[in-house]
């Protein structure tokens, strides 16, 4: 999303989060695929949700913070697979508890972000 927005603006940003949640609301919601990001399954949701929840953590610690989170995470482990406490304790150098904490529930929880329910 950070591409989208820096590249072509704020409104294509708002035209892919659209396309995300339509995508949701047609494709998954009330399927077996239904599930939090954090059931950590290989299906659709965590390509459709998953960005939501991440745009929503940039938004929250801001993009400085967030640019200088991606900047380190790929520095210290290109070439090299992680897991989430690796993220999460990298992250809890940029966040804080509250956005973190924030993120998880999120995570847990299934379905659109509430902060995209008016897209």
């Amino acid at each position: 999303y950070v591409y989208v927005e820096k590249t072509y603006g704020t409104d294509s940003l708002k035209i892919e989060i659209k396309k995300s949640i339509d995508y949701y609301n047609k494709q998954i919601k009330g399927t077996s695929q239904d599930v939090s990001i954090s059931a950590n399954l290989p299906n659709d949701i965590t390509y459709c949700i998953g960005p939501l929840i991440f745009h929503t953590v940039r938004m929250e610690m801001g993009d400085e913070n967030w640019h200088k989170f991606i900047q380190k995470l790929y520095a210290n482990n290109y070439g090299n697979v992680i897991d989430y406490n690796m993220f999460k304790k990298l992250l809890s150098k940029y966040a804080g508890y509250s956005i973190i904490k924030k993120m998880e529930d999120r995570m847990n929880t299934k379905g659109v972000p509430k902060e995209f329910c008016n897209y």
